[in-house]
């Protein structure tokens, strides 16, 4: 699955309906709700910490992106707890 396309779309969108004086002015300054992509290698590491391989569409998801802001409370729930901290464990 190409994520950024639909990735894209989804920023556009939701910069133009955003509520003003809550945006972050880095999303406005990007037109990207997403942070940087993760590297393979912080992938590769993730898998083996985890003992898993992901599933292809979520290694394409975090090497678009490793997280996502303004995602609704149910992604919210999911990317939050689990994406950040699987890429990039505290140290």
């Amino acid at each position: 699955m190409s994520w950024r396309p639909w990735l894209s779309r989804w920023s556009q969108e939701w910069i133009r309906r955003h509520e003003p004086g809550q945006e972050d002015p880095e999303i406005l300054r990007d037109g990207w709700l997403g942070f940087a992509p993760a590297t393979e290698g912080a992938v590769a590491a993730a898998e083996v910490r985890i003992g898993r391989t992901l599933p292809p569409s979520y290694r394409e998801f975090l090497l678009t992106t490793d997280g996502w802001r303004h995602a609704g409370c149910l992604l919210q729930i999911w990317s939050q707890p689990y994406t950040k901290p699987l890429v990039h464990p505290a140290t």
